[in-house]
């Protein structure tokens, strides 16, 4: 029976351990820690629904935030492999190896299996194929494993 999963942020599972340092943020932002950003201006901000930039991991929530705040971030490389989830649908064994772009509502970052007119991610893997145990190939807002594009990092 299909199971609609509860969506959090990205976490990653492998690759080489994050940078992390101390960067000012944009005026009038939010995010929660797991939530991608990307670097404008000099500042971070979060990624939006169908960004093509994905440069950094913020890693403690935030209220609204101004031009003088410093956030604690990670920085993303191609190397890292995260765990996340898909947007509203189910992931097939197709998607493996396919690049899709990203939905971010409530501050949730999501791969978005439906858009590949904004690619920012490419999955490697699928949870049901991983851990078939808790996971099965009918589940909506399916876990997947995926990289993040070394275009999107670049900016």
């Amino acid at each position: 029976m299909a199971e609609t999963l509860t969506v959090k942020n990205p976490k990653q599972v492998s690759g080489p351990p994050m940078k992390k340092q101390w960067v000012l943020a944009a005026d009038s932002k939010t995010w929660k820690a797991g939530e991608i950003g990307l670097f404008t201006s000099g500042a971070a901000l979060p990624v939006e629904s169908d960004g093509t930039v994905a440069q950094l991991m913020f890693l403690r929530d935030q209220d609204t935030s101004t031009s003088s705040t410093e956030v604690w971030v990670g920085l993303i490389t191609a190397d890292m492999v995260f765990e996340g989830f898909e947007l509203d649908g189910v992931l097939a064994s197709t998607n493996r190896g396919e690049s899709y772009s990203c939905d971010v509502t409530s501050n949730h970052f999501t791969v978005d299996v439906g858009d590949t007119g904004h690619n920012i991610v490419k999955i490697i893997d699928l949870a049901s194929t991983y851990e078939p145990e808790r996971n099965k190939i009918t589940d909506i807002k399916g876990r997947c494993t995926f990289r993040f594009l070394t275009s999107a990092i670049d900016g």
